[in-house]
């Protein structure tokens, strides 16, 4: 039932969003409809600057690729089928550039089609997703009531009594949908939350078990200061004992996570015996990694003539 009301929910969103456009357009013509979303999305991006979470979750300044086949192309040799992490360059100005796409269609998506998941503190939030659901509404029965007003005897493709029957009906059926959701489906105080990407992340971590802070981050801009030395002291505390007792999401995946975001792995045995090491930056890598790269370096060299 609760799937059928978000269902519900989703095409009557639809509906309300194209009676709104299109009553907007008829009335004030496509420059100020134009102008209208311009100013919802200057708004929008605003309160997540303000708030200190606009850029997207993506992760980090760079990207992460398990390369499994990049060795036997340099190399011009499939014989090895071992694997090393590639890491992918991608700067502040491409970061801005997706940040801002992104978040542009997350808006468009919450408003216009009423997508619950991007109340996500890493999206919308939940107070963030249902102040543009009440504005798509309240927008779209100002524009019923100012189109419906200026309504002549006849003339117009429709009539007011159609006009009041569509809108009242697409608006009635998502107030239905939004009730059996909030009825039904649970995490009610979710639709209403005003934590931010960052503050969910702490929220997780303080309050959540071995597994759930594991999941650490998505972006190290997400991790403060205080969030970072609570969870550098809880891989110190804890690294001896998963690595005899190995908990299910103790997997490689974590480790390679612990690198990436900068901690520092204890120098105790890591897997099949290697040991971390002393890496850039301060970041510890194991000596299969280290191995690994200097590979990768011969191959180039020998492949395209140079130290590329």
């Amino acid at each position: 039932m609760v799937i059928n009301a978000l269902r519900m929910m989703v095409f009557s969103q639809f509906g309300i969003t194209m009676i709104k456009i299109t009553l907007m357009g008829s009335t004030f013509g496509t420059g100020a409809s134009l102008k209208y979303m311009l100013v919802r999305h200057v708004v929008w991006h605003l309160i997540k600057l303000m708030r200190g979470d606009w850029r997207y979750w993506l992760v980090s300044s760079y990207g992460e690729l398990t390369d499994q086949f990049s060795h036997c192309f340099l190399s011009s040799s499939c014989s090895s089928h071992q694997s090393h992490v590639t890491r992918l360059p991608v700067g502040s100005i491409a970061s801005i550039v997706i940040s801002f796409l992104v978040r542009s269609l997350t808006l468009e998506l919450a408003s216009s089609l009423s997508f619950v998941h991007l109340r996500h503190p890493y999206e919308c939030g939940g107070l963030g997703w249902s102040f543009w659901q009440v504005e798509n509404h309240v927008t779209m029965l100002t524009m019923v009531w100012s189109f419906w007003s200026s309504m002549e005897g006849g003339g117009e493709a429709y009539s007011r009594e159609q006009l009041l029957i569509v809108s009242t009906s697409a608006w009635m059926l998502w107030i239905i949908g939004a009730g059996i959701v909030l009825g039904l489906g649970g995490n009610r105080g979710s639709f209403f939350s005003s934590l931010t990407a960052r503050g969910f992340l702490e929220e997780m971590f303080y309050n959540g078990s071995d597994a759930t802070k594991c999941g650490f981050g998505v972006h190290p801009s997400l991790i403060g200061a205080k969030l970072r030395e609570d969870t550098q002291r809880w891989i110190d505390a804890g690294w001896e004992g998963w690595l005899s007792e190995k908990p299910d999401w103790f997997t490689d995946s974590f480790r390679q996570k612990c690198l990436t975001y900068d901690f520092v792995i204890p120098e105790k045995e890591v897997a099949g015996g290697e040991k971390v090491t002393g890496g850039e930056n301060g970041r510890r890598r194991s000596s299969i990694g280290i191995i690994g790269e200097e590979i990768a370096k011969e191959a180039r060299r020998n492949s395209f003539g140079g130290g590329l």
